[in-house]
């Protein structure tokens, strides 16, 4: 069987958060965390291999080039380059930033209307195969769009304070081999990323521990595992995100922190648009009942309902105990108003705020995921793709969702929703589920917005620039949503020397279809799919 060897340092859950987000996109199946004497018995086999390194030790380096040495071999670095490995690949290391320079990867907070980016930014050079794959020429090191909270575009921080979410070194590599750099003002602060082929086989390189787990620049990890020089080297299968036969999925939700009854005009035009969207629900505003008859109106017309906690506390009430607590009480007090029998599955976290201690509640409370990500707290929970969650039992999932759809982000400029579309579109090349949210309005707070009429003007026009960028997009409740990323984290892919892939899933959640692969260029079928039933599908 073919296998992906992961290893990792012992540095801040790193094993946790690389192995999760390569199974969130290759299975389980593949996957293996293995052992320094595990990687060094695939070696004496003197097979091809794929292998990740994160944060690899020194010592190392002499294990990467024996495994490159293994003809049609693929390697995957992030972090630091061994020393050892240096001068194979013509770079060379200097000191590390000063603390002028690290300034340049921080952002300014943003003020009302505009967004505000880091000094520094990733540039993908377009000339490279691989640089080329990525859904963003440009990525701010970081970036917000409303204070220092959220990053519409949903990538996160890429930091300069040495931990595994940092650039690992400042290093220079040589241009042939460059994906991507690190530039401020024109001038290249260090190399990001690289693509070299050693010995028949391939290297890609990013120069950060956890690599770009937390943005659609992943899809750059998928294409070179799953596409890559496939001609000669070994390649492993992509589960994709996207349900079969479309090009773009999208899900929209609306967090009720104070309100639930004032969204009904906004849920007025989703109906009339025939566009299904959800409410996740701070159930202490249920103790007015004068919310209940839309809310149940709402459910039985294929609403979507999520909890969003009792009282909208900070980090789920700062406890494991705590968190166990605001869910079951929020489950309960949902039911008391739409009946015993809801099933209530899914949460988005208070203030999207998910210390792992909650997380782990969230599981052990009984509900089957969460929705996660947002730049400013917690990037371990930030995703490039829905599945898996790390230091949770397997079984829960995630998917991130960070594009706030608010009057206080749109632009000052012509194009007042330019921001939202970069996101859509950015997320649509990614091969990755859309999802954006927005509140209704409260007696406190209408979130930018002048007028519900203008609110839904703007939500008008999103739409219609979704719907004019593809006709093959799947709309979709927050539910719905995520029973997708359940399916696909169920599934675990296997391929054996002959080539032959083979494909196991939890039946019982299948509601439609089942997801589709990407393999050599090609996309298997959903009739083709069909075929793992109990059996393989050469491809």
């Amino acid at each position: 069987m073919t296998t992906m060897l992961v290893l990792t340092s012992a540095r801040s859950g790193l094993s946790e958060i690389v192995s999760s987000a390569l199974r969130r996109s290759f299975t389980r199946g593949p996957v293996v965390e293995a052992s320094v004497a595990l990687w060094k018995q695939s070696i004496a086999k003197g097979n091809p291999f794929i292998l990740v390194v994160a944060d690899p030790l020194a010592s190392w380096g002499e294990l990467i080039q024996a495994t490159l040495n293994l003809c049609g071999s693929k390697v995957i670095v992030f972090g630091s380059i061994p020393d050892n490995l240096l001068g194979l690949l013509g770079a060379q290391k200097l000191a590390y930033f000063s603390e002028q320079q690290q300034a340049l990867f921080l952002s300014p907070d943003a003020e009302p209307n505009n967004y505000a980016e880091s000094p520094a930014s990733v540039f993908y050079n377009l000339e490279s195969d691989l640089g080329v794959k990525s859904p963003m020429q440009k990525r701010s090191c970081e970036r917000f769009d409303f204070m220092a909270e959220w990053n519409n575009l949903g990538f996160g921080s890429i930091k300069s304070d040495q931990s595994i979410w940092a650039i690992a070194s400042k290093i220079t590599i040589p241009l042939e081999n460059t994906v991507a750099e690190i530039r401020t003002d024109g001038d290249s602060l260090t190399a990001y990323a690289g693509l070299w082929g050693i010995a028949g086989s391939s290297l890609l390189w990013f120069n950060r521990s956890v690599g770009p787990v937390d943005s659609q620049e992943w899809l750059i990890i998928e294409e070179f595992v799953g596409t890559y020089s496939y001609e000669f080297s070994i390649c492993l299968p992509v589960i994709s995100e996207i349900p079969p036969g479309y090009d773009a999925c999208v899900t929209m939700r609306l967090d009720c922190d104070e309100d639930i009854l004032s969204a009904k005009q906004l849920y007025e035009f989703y109906k009339e648009n025939n566009i299904p969207f959800s409410l996740a629900i701070h159930t202490s505003v249920l103790e007015d009942d004068s919310h209940h008859e839309f809310l149940k109106g709402f459910v039985a017309s294929g609403g979507g309902v999520l909890t969003h906690s009792v009282n909208h506390p900070v980090n789920w009430g700062g406890s494991y105990d705590e968190t166990i607590s605001q869910v079951s009480r929020s489950v309960e007090a949902i039911k008391s108003v739409l009946g015993s029998d809801t099933e209530i599955k899914y949460a988005v976290s208070p203030f999207h705020q998910n210390p792992t201690y909650a997380v782990q509640g969230m599981a052990d409370a009984g509900l089957t995921g969460f929705v996660s990500g947002i730049i400013c707290n917690d990037p371990e929970y930030l995703f490039a793709r829905g599945g898996e969650v790390p230091f949770v039992s397997r079984g829960f999932i995630s998917h991130s969702q960070q594009c706030m759809f608010h009057g206080e982000c749109m632009l000052q400029e012509e194009d007042q929703l330019q921001i939202f579309k970069k996101s859509f579109d950015i997320a649509k090349q990614g091969k990755s589920l859309f999802g954006f949210l927005d509140h209704p309005f409260s007696s406190r707070y209408a979130y930018g917005w002048a007028s519900e009429e203008a609110r839904c003007e703007a939500h008008s026009e999103f739409i219609d620039y979704i719907n004019s960028s593809t006709n093959k997009v799947l709309y979709l409740t927050e539910e719905q949503a995520l029973d997708w990323i359940a399916l696909k984290e169920s599934v675990e892919l296997t391929l054996d020397e002959k080539g032959e892939i083979t494909a196991k899933w939890d039946l019982s959640l299948v509601k439609s279809s089942v997801p589709e692969i990407r393999y050599q260029n090609k996309t298997i079928s959903v009739a083709e799919l069909d075929k793992f039933m109990g059996g393989t599908v050469s491809v």
